[in-house]
């Protein structure tokens, strides 16, 4: 399923766009390119696209847990967290 923003853009390629981008909001002292990245990735996050999201994200949820459960008996309960999350996060990121 491709979800679009209310322009019309496919939200992949916003987020393609968003990658290329390397200067962070918070960083941003200029308030046109603050304006600027706030169009962009603002529509991401609106309650429709955050619905829209949201079995996509218990899936990856879901997911999670049941790799953190298959993989904690065969390491005596011990998991690299740090690598896991990391792993979470680009698979979030990325959907």
């Amino acid at each position: 399923m491709t979800y679009f923003d209310r322009l019309g853009f496919p939200v992949v390629y916003l987020m393609q766009c968003i990658s290329h981008i390397r200067v962070y909001i918070s960083d941003v002292s200029d308030k046109l390119r603050h304006a600027i990245l706030r169009r962009i990735v603002g529509p991401s996050f609106s309650n429709v696209a955050m619905t829209q999201f949201e079995p996509t994200l218990k899936r990856y949820v879901q997911q999670f847990k049941d790799a953190l459960q298959g993989t904690a008996p065969e390491n005596n309960g011990r998991i690299d967290m740090t690598d896991w999350f990391n792993r979470f996060t680009f698979d979030v990121a990325i959907s």
